[in-house]
């Protein structure tokens, strides 16, 4: 797309395929959700990891979100817009659901102790520079005070 708008000076340049219909599987999966990314839907980082259940012409895709991160794409409309990249591409009807997969709470109490580990590691290090550049100063102005009193005591013997 980028070398064809370069080429032909555009400003925007997109290419919508079509195939036919009994070319849809879930396995084609991954590509709708990259193309879902490329239109602006909110995708980033939801399925980085998902699980796919087909039952008829129903797809659930399962992520390990809890329920706020299932609202936030609810609220986007993110399954109908998948839905509406699905028919675009293989005029398939398809609905989409998406849900959180069983073991989400469980995943999501180990990505929160794991940011709690690395805030902790990191404000340690943190006051650990604090307290080194605190005695740099102390240092630094004692110094200063021992060079003033130097300065003093020469002028008074001058």
């Amino acid at each position: 797309e980028n070398q064809i708008r370069e080429v032909y000076e555009l400003s925007q340049m997109r290419l919508l395929p079509h195939y036919p219909p009994e070319l849809f599987t879930v396995d084609y999966m991954n590509e709708i959700l990259i193309e879902a990314a490329r239109v602006g839907v909110v995708v980033s980082g939801f399925f980085d990891k998902y699980e796919l259940e087909q039952d008829g012409d129903t797809i659930t895709i399962k992520i390990p979100f809890t329920q706020g991160g299932i609202t936030l794409l609810n609220l986007a409309e993110t399954a109908r817009i998948i839905e509406g990249i699905v028919y675009s591409e293989f005029t398939v009807n398809i609905h989409v659901k998406i849900e959180k997969t069983a073991d989400a709470e469980q995943q999501y109490a180990e990505f929160v102790a794991r940011q709690m580990e690395r805030l902790n590691s990191e404000s340690a290090h943190i006051a650990s520079e604090y307290e080194r550049m605190s005695q740099e100063a102390e240092r630094a102005a004692s110094e200063a005070e021992f060079q003033e009193r130097a300065a003093i005591a020469r002028r008074k013997r001058d």
